[in-house]
C-alpha cells in the first residue's frame, strides 16, 4: 500500500512510493474527514458543500461572506456565540404586583444563524447553552415607590444578579444582567413590578447572547 499507518505525526499515516490503491484512496478520504475539520469559503460555497453531503458534525467553516466562523451541529451551521434582541411590552400594569413582559424579536438586529428559541406568551425557551441576558425596562410612568425589573427562570425564580431597581424616580429606567443555563427544562421570563399611583404600560429591551453550548 501507499500508506504506512500510524508512522507520521500524531498517528497520521506516512505516504511511500508504491502505487496508490483503492484502499489508499479510501484511507485518504477517511483521514480528511477525521482531521480536516476546518474549511474556508463564501456562503455560496458552504451551501454547495452542504448540499453535496460533505458537511458532518463538528466541521468548522470560516464564512468569508459573513466574516465569522460557523460550527456544524446536528443538521445546521451555527455560530458558537450568537445574539438576539427582543422588544418588551405589557399594558395595564397596576401597583404592587409583578407583571410579565411579552417579548417580540427585532430580527434586524440578530446575528444569523443565531441560537434557536420559541416563545409562549411571556416565556422564552432557549436551545441548550449558557447565556448572558440583559434587560432595560421602563414601568410607563414616574415612580413613587418600590419598583424593579427582574430576570427569572420558570423553575429557579429570580436569577442571581437578575433584579434591578429604579435609581431615579422621575426617569425610572431599570436594568439587570444575569447568566442563564438553558437545558430545555426551564423558560426565561422578564417581570416588572412598580409603584406609580396609576395603571401604566411597561416597555423595554431584552438582549440575549449565547456564550457556549452545553
Amino acid at each position: 500500500m501507499g500508506f504506512t499507518n500510524g508512522a507520521g505525526p500524531e498517528g497520521t499515516p506516512t505516504i511511500n512510493n508504491t502505487p496508490q490503491t483503492v484502499a489508499d484512496l479510501t484511507r485518504l478520504r477517511d483521514l480528511v474527514i477525521e482531521r480536516g475539520n476546518r474549511f474556508k469559503g463564501t456562503t455560496t460555497q458552504r451551501d454547495t458543500f452542504t448540499t453535496a453531503g460533505f458537511a458532518v458534525e463538528g466541521h468548522e467553516w470560516f464564512d468569508t461572506t459573513m466574516g465569522c466562523s460557523l460550527i456544524r451541529r446536528g443538521s445546521s451551521w451555527k455560530r458558537e456565540i450568537s445574539f438576539r434582541i427582543f422588544n418588551l411590552a405589557r399594558g395595564g400594569m397596576t401597583d404592587g404586583s409583578a407583571f410579565f413582559q411579552v417579548p417580540t424579536e427585532d430580527t434586524a438586529k440578530d446575528t444569523e444563524p443565531a441560537f434557536t428559541y420559541s416563545v409562549s406568551l411571556e416565556k422564552i425557551k432557549l436551545e441548550a447553552g449558557i447565556y448572558l441576558v440583559s434587560v432595560k425596562a421602563h414601568p410607563g410612568s414616574a415612580t413613587t415607590g418600590q419598583s424593579f425589573v427582574a430576570l427569572r427562570g420558570s423553575v429557579q425564580g429570580v436569577l442571581p444578579g437578575g433584579r434591578g431597581a429604579v435609581a431615579l424616580n422621575a426617569d425610572p429606567w431599570m436594568t439587570a444582567t444575569a447568566t442563564f443555563r438553558a437545558d430545555g427544562s426551564e423558560d426565561l421570563i422578564v417581570d416588572i413590578q412598580k409603584t406609580t399611583g396609576n395603571t401604566s404600560n411597561g416597555s423595554g429591551v431584552l438582549t440575549i447572547t449565547k456564550l457556549t453550548t452545553l
